[in-house]
C-alpha cells in the first residue's frame, strides 16, 4: 500500500504524509513500484471532489447550500464547508502548497484512501449500501506498526454481479453510519450515491434512509421508501413544523436559483460558460437529490406525503371523510404558497440591509432622490414605499409620515420585543397591536419557548404590501400565530375572555389618538389592553408620552430611550409590570439572534437606556369596582360585530369536483358540534378552472367555500356572529373534509359587523371581551402589594420629604448605612429627622457644616484655610 509510513490510529479528515508519500510516488510515474496503480490515479479526471472545482463552480454551489448562513458561518444545507477541503485541509492542517500536482494528490487521498492507506484493488470497487453491499472488509493492526487488511465476500457473489464496498456501512467504520451520509459522500468522493440513501439533517434532527421498494418477489416496484434511524425526527411536534417550514423554505429557495440558474446560462453562448459542464451538470445532480429528499421528509412527517413514501406511523386517517380507498387519494403537490417573491426571503433581506448602527440620525427625515415603489390610498390612511437608491433602503409611509425603514429595523423592533423579553423568564405568549408590517412578529417568532402570538392590525394592506416590499413574512402559515385585522377597538371587545390576563407581553404600538380611543363606557385603548397582561407580565408602549398614564395602571414603569438611530434620531418605549421590578430585576439573555441588542448594547449592561424608573403606589382602577346588578356591560347588545375567518386549504387529498361527497361531510361533522344549518346554495363551476361555489348558511353565520379542483386548493369563508367560539371548530372539520393536513393550511380573522337579535347573545357576552367580572379581584390580586414600600410620613409632609422617603424606600440594602450632608449645628436638619425616622436599625451619620465657612464661603478670601482648620476640627 501506499500509506503515511507509520501507523495512525486515529485519522485525521485527511492523512497529510500519505499525501506527501502519494505525490513521491506519482512523480515516478511507472518507475514506482506502484506504477500500473500509479498510472490508474494519474489517468483519473482531476476535479471532481468539489473543493477541487473552478471558482465559479464552488460559488454556485455554495448558494444552493446557502453557504455562509447557518452557524458559525457554515452552509445552512449538507454537506457543510463542502468546497474548503483544500483550504482546510491541504493548506491549512498540512501545510501543503497551491501545486495543482500535490493538490490533485490531496484530492484523491481524500476520495480513494481506506483512511491512511491507498490500496490497490481494493480501490477498484465502487461504493453502494443495502442489499447491493457485498464484501465486508477488515483492518487489523499488528505489532511494530504493520497493518493488514483484508476484504472477504459478505454473501455469495455470482458470476457477473459486481463486488461493492460502503464508505459509511463498513464494519469499521466506526460513526461513520450515523454522521456520514449521501451528502458528506458527495463531499469527499463527488458523487451522488445510487439507492440507498442516507440523509442527515443534523439542525433539524431529522435522520432517515431512501431506498428502492420491492414487492413480495424481490423486484423493484419502482417507489422509494423513507425509513428513519437514530431518533428519526424531533419529538416535540412543534420542532417537527419548525423543519418542514425550513425543508420547505430550502425548497422553494433551490428550485427558484435553478430555473433563474439555468435561464441565464440559455442567454450565453456555451464557449462562455463560467461552470464547466461537468461542475454544473454535478451540481444540479445532487441538487436534484437534494430537494426529493426534503420533500419525502415533508411528506413522510405527515405533512404533504408525495407519491411512494411510505411512513407507517403517521398514517392515521381517524375524522377524514373521503370517498373511496386510499389508492383514489390524488397525488398532493409538496409546497404552500407564499413564495412567490422574486428575490431573497425576510431572513435574507434582513441580512442584506443597510443597516448602520454608527449613521448619524436625521431628524428632517429626508431621502434625496428615493423613488417610489408603490403608493396607494386604503379606507383608512395614504401609503407609500420608497428605496433610496443610493443604498437600498426601503421605507414605509403612512399619510405622509415615515414608520420605518429597512436601517433601523433593529433598532426599532428589537427594543420594543427583545429588550422587555429580558425580564421574563419564558416568552410563551405575546399580543402586538399595530404592528403591521410583521417585524414585531419576525422578532417575537424567535423565541423557542413561543406557544402563541396575537397580532391585532387595522388592515390588510400593509401587511401584504410590506411583505411584497421588504419581504416581512406574515406567517399566516403558523400554527402559532393568529392575525384579527380591523378596527383593533372592535377585536379587544371580542377576544377570548380566556385571554385576558394570559399574555407575557402585550407590545402596543399605536399612534397618540388611536391609543386613546375607548373600547366601552369606562375602558380606554390602553386600559382595556392592560386587562391582557398576566400579573408577571410586561406591557409596552412606543413613544415618550406615556409614562404617567401606565404609572396609574401598574406598579413599576421604566422608561428606556436608544440614541444614534438612523434618520429617527432616538426612540423611547415605556414598559409597565405589576410584578417585575425593572431596576431590581436581573435581566435574562434568551439566546435568540439579534442584530443591534447584545452586539452594540450589552445585555449585562442594565441601565444603559434607562431613562425613567418608576415604582407606583396604585389605586383601585374604576375597572376594578364591583358592577352594579344590571350594570350596562362591556358588549353592549345595541353593538353587534363578527368575525369571519379566512381558511386558505392547499394539497387537498379528497376530491374537489364534485363537491357533494365533502359537503356532505361538513354539513355532519359541523350539526355534531352543535352548529344550526339553515339551508344551502351553491353554483356551478366555470371553464376558468375555478370549481363549485357553496354557500352553507347557519342560525351562527355562514361559510363559504370556493373550489379550484386542478390546483387542489379550496378557499373558505367562516364568518359567525355568534358562538364566536365556534371558529376553530369549524375550521378543523372544513380541512378534514377536503384532507388537508396542518403543513398545508393558513388562516386569519377579519372583525367586521355582526347581527342583532342572536339567541346567543347573553352566553357570547361572556366568553369574549374585557369584563368587569375579571377585574372583581383587583384588590386580591396583589393583597400584600397594592401598598407595599408606603412608610407613614407622620409630621413630614413636605414635597421634599416625601421624596426622600420615596428614595429610601428604593434601596434594597440599607446595612451600609446613610450619610447626610447637614447645615451647622445649630441649625434643625429635616432630612436627618427623616431618615433616622425610617431606616430601622441601620447606621446614619450626619456630616455638619462648620460654622467659619458657612454663609459667605464662596466669597470668602481665605476659604482654603478656613476648611483646612474645619477639618481639623
Amino acid at each position: 500500500t501506499i500509506n503515511a509510513g507509520f501507523r495512525v490510529d486515529d485519522p485525521p479528515h485527511l492523512i497529510c504524509d500519505t499525501v506527501r508519500n502519494l505525490v513521491a510516488e506519482m512523480r515516478l510515474g511507472d518507475e514506482s513500484d506502484f506504477g500500473p496503480y500509479v498510472q490508474y490515479l494519474l489517468d483519473q479526471r482531476r476535479g471532481q471532489l468539489p473543493s477541487a472545482w473552478s471558482e465559479a463552480g464552488k460559488r454556485l454551489l455554495e448558494r444552493v447550500l446557502e453557504y455562509g448562513a447557518g452557524r458559525d458561518g457554515e452552509g445552512t444545507l449538507p454537506p457543510f464547508y463542502a468546497t474548503e477541503i483544500l483550504d482546510v485541509d491541504w493548506r491549512g492542517e498540512c501545510g501543503g502548497s497551491d501545486d495543482p500536482f500535490e493538490e490533485n494528490a490531496a484530492m484523491l487521498v481524500i476520495q480513494r484512501a481506506e483512511d491512511d492507506l491507498m490500496l490497490p484493488i481494493y480501490d477498484f470497487y465502487n461504493h453502494r449500501n443495502g442489499d447491493y453491499l457485498n464484501t465486508v472488509s477488515e483492518r487489523i493492526n499488528k505489532e511494530r506498526g504493520q497493518v493488514d487488511f483484508k476484504v472477504y465476500a459478505a454473501s455469495d457473489i455470482h458470476e457477473g454481479e459486481e463486488i461493492n464496498s460502503s464508505y459509511n456501512m463498513c464494519a469499521g467504520c466506526g460513526g461513520r453510519a450515523d454522521n456520514y451520509g449521501t451528502p458528506e459522500i458527495f463531499m469527499d468522493y463527488g458523487f451522488v450515491e445510487m439507492y440507498p440513501q442516507r440523509w442527515i439533517f443534523k439542525e433539524q434532527d431529522f435522520y432517515f434512509d431512501l431506498s428502492e421498494k420491492k414487492n413480495e418477489s424481490g423486484e423493484l416496484t419502482g417507489d422509494i421508501e423513507l425509513t428513519w434511524f437514530k431518533d428519526g425526527r424531533p419529538q416535540s411536534s412543534h420542532r417537527r413544523r419548525v423543519s418542514v417550514r425550513f425543508f420547505v423554505h430550502q425548497i422553494v429557495r433551490i428550485e427558484g436559483l435553478k430555473q433563474l440558474e439555468h435561464a441565464k446560462r440559455k442567454q450565453v453562448p456555451e464557449i462562455q460558460h463560467a461552470v464547466p459542464a461537468y461542475e454544473w451538470n454535478t451540481i444540479w445532480e445532487y441538487s436534484d437529490a437534494l430537494v426529493d429528499a426534503m420533500k419525502r421528509a415533508i411528506g413522510a412527517n405527515g405533512e404533504s406525503p408525495g407519491a411512494g413514501v411510505a411512513d407507517e406511523d403517521e398514517d392515521d386517517d381517524e375524522g377524514v371523510c373521503y370517498e373511496g380507498d386510499e389508492s383514489a387519494r390524488r397525488e398532493r403537490k409538496m409546497l404552500p404558497k407564499y413564495d412567490d417573491l422574486d428575490d431573497e426571503s425576510d431572513d435574507e433581506f434582513y441580512e442584506e440591509a443597510p443597516y448602520e448602527y454608527t449613521l448619524s440620525c436625521n431628524s428632517n427625515l429626508l431621502f434625496p432622490g428615493h423613488k417610489i415603489m408603490e403608493e396607494f390610498e386604503t379606507l383608512y390612511q395614504s401609503v407609500d414605499y420608497f428605496v433610496v437608491p443610493s443604498d437600498g433602503d426601503v421605507c414605509l409611509e403612512l399619510d405622509s409620515v415615515v414608520q420605518t425603514c429597512t436601517k433601523y429595523r433593529p433598532h426599532y423592533h428589537e427594543l420594543g420585543m427583545d429588550f422587555p423579553a429580558r425580564y421574563i423568564d419564558s416568552v410563551k405568549r405575546v399580543l402586538f397591536v399595530g404592528g403591521g408590517d410583521s417585524m414585531l412578529l419576525a422578532e417575537a417568532i424567535k423565541y423557542p419557548d413561543l406557544e402563541l402570538v396575537v397580532g391585532l392590525e387595522l388592515e390588510q394592506d400593509i401587511t401584504r404590501k410590506t411583505f411584497k416590499h421588504m419581504y416581512t413574512q406574515p406567517f399566516f402559515h403558523d400554527r402559532r400565530v393568529q392575525w384579527w385585522f380591523g378596527d383593533a377597538v372592535k377585536s379587544l371587545r371580542l377576544l377570548p375572555k380566556e385571554y385576558f390576563g394570559s399574555f407575557d407581553l402585550v407590545l402596543v404600538d399605536l399612534s397618540e389618538t388611536v391609543a386613546s380611543f375607548s373600547v366601552s363606557s369606562h375602558l380606554d385603548m390602553l386600559e382595556a389592553l392592560a386587562l391582557l397582561v398576566k400579573p408577571e407580565g410586561i406591557m409596552v408602549k412606543n413613544e415618550w408620552r406615556y409614562l404617567d398614564k401606565l404609572s396609574g395602571m401598574f406598579k413599576y414603569t421604566a422608561r428606556v430611550n436608544m440614541r444614534d438611530i438612523p434618520y429617527i434620531c432616538d426612540q423611547a418605549m415605556t414598559m409597565a409590570s405589576n410584578k417585575v421590578d425593572f431596576m431590581n430585576h436581573i435581566p435574562k439573555d434568551h439566546k435568540v439572534d439579534r442584530r443591534l441588542l447584545g452586539a452594540h448594547v450589552d445585555i449585562d449592561d442594565r441601565f444603559f437606556m434607562f431613562h425613567d424608573y418608576q415604582k407606583n403606589d396604585i389605586h383601585p382602577h374604576s375597572s376594578c369596582v364591583l358592577m352594579e346588578e344590571g350594570h350596562e356591560s362591556d358588549l353592549e347588545h345595541e353593538k353587534s360585530e363578527g368575525i369571519m375567518m379566512i381558511v386558505n386549504a392547499e394539497n387537498a387529498t379528497e376530491p374537489l369536483s364534485p363537491f357533494g361527497p365533502v359537503l356532505e361531510c361538513i354539513n355532519a361533522s359541523m350539526k355534531e358540534e352543535g352548529l344550526n344549518i339553515l339551508s344551502m346554495m351553491s353554483s356551478p363551476s366555470n371553464d376558468n378552472g375555478i370549481g363549485e361555489t357553496v354557500v352553507i348558511f347557519m342560525r351562527e353565520g355562514y361559510v363559504t367555500a370556493r373550489t379550484w379542483p386542478e390546483k387542489n386548493y379550496c378557499a373558505f369563508d367562516v364568518f359567525l356572529w355568534a358562538r364566536f367560539d365556534k371558529h376553530e371548530a369549524i375550521r378543523d372539520v372544513v380541512l378534514r373534509a377536503v384532507g388537508t393536513n396542518d403543513a398545508s393550511y393558513s388562516d386569519y380573522r377579519i372583525v367586521t359587523g355582526g347581527m342583532l337579535g342572536t339567541e346567543s347573545w347573553e352566553e357570547d357576552r361572556d366568553r369574549i371581551g374585557p369584563r368587569f367580572a375579571q377585574r372583581k379581584a383587583c384588590k386580591e390580586v396583589y393583597p400584600d402589594e397594592a401598598k407595599e414600600g408606603d412608610v407613614d410620613l407622620g409630621e413630614h409632609s413636605s414635597m421634599l420629604d416625601a421624596v426622600l422617603v420615596k428614595v429610601i424606600a428604593l434601596v434594597q440594602d440599607a446595612g451600609s448605612g446613610f450619610i447626610v450632608v447637614c447645615g451647622t449645628k445649630d441649625q434643625p436638619c429635616k432630612s436627618l429627622a427623616v431618615i433616622k425616622g425610617n431606616v430601622g436599625d441601620a447606621e446614619v451619620t450626619a456630616l455638619w457644616t462648620c460654622p467659619g465657612i458657612a454663609g459667605e464661603a464662596q466669597h470668602a478670601e481665605d476659604v482654603t484655610s478656613r476648611m483646612d482648620a474645619c477639618e481639623e476640627e
